[in-house]
C-alpha cells in the first residue's frame, strides 16, 4: 500500500463521515472492530452498531461546527502477512476556528480485496470523550 493510497482512502472515508455516507466507512471495517478511545475499550461488534456508531459520530461532528477532516499520515509499518499500521493525526477543521482539534490515532490494517480495512483503532491524542461515552448501548467489554 503506497503511502499517496493510503491519504487518499483516509480523505475519502473521511469526507464520507463528514457528509452522512456512511456506508463506505463501515464497509471498510472487519468485525469486530476493538476502538480504544476516552480511556476505555469498546467494541462494534458487527456492521450496524458500527453504522450506529458512525452516525451517532457525524452528529457530533457537525454539531461542534466540523467542516473537514484532514488527515496527516506520519508512520505506515511495512506490512507482514497482509497487516500493518498507519498512525495518523486528524486535524479537525471547525467553524469558529476555537472547535478545531487534533486527534491522533494508530490504524491496524489489513489488505483486503477491495482495498485496506480497519481491523482496529487506538485514539493515542483523543478528545473522543464526545463521542465514545455515549455509545455505551454499543460496548461490550474488551
Amino acid at each position: 500500500m503506497s503511502f499517496p493510497t493510503l491519504l487518499t482512502l483516509l480523505r475519502s472515508r473521511s469526507a464520507c463521515l463528514l457528509a452522512g455516507q456512511l456506508d463506505p466507512v463501515v464497509a471498510s471495517f472487519v468485525y469486530p472492530l476493538p476502538i480504544f478511545a476516552a480511556s476505555r475499550w469498546i467494541v462494534l461488534g458487527n456492521a450496524d452498531q458500527a453504522l450506529s456508531f458512525c452516525r451517532h459520530a457525524h452528529a457530533v461532528l457537525c454539531q461542534r461546527g466540523v467542516v473537514a477532516l484532514q488527515p496527516k499520515v506520519t508512520a505506515v509499518e511495512l506490512p507482514r502477512g497482509g497487516r500493518f499500521r498507519v498512525w495518523v493525526d486528524w486535524y479537525e477543521l471547525a467553524l469558529p476556528a476555537t472547535g478545531t482539534r487534533l486527534t491522533s490515532a494508530i490504524y491496524y490494517m489489513r489488505d483486503g480485496s477491495a482495498g485496506p480495512q480497519v481491523e482496529m483503532i487506538a485514539y493515542q491524542l483523543s478528545r473522543q470523550s464526545d463521542i465514545c461515552p455515549q455509545t455505551e448501548e454499543l460496548a461490550l467489554s474488551a
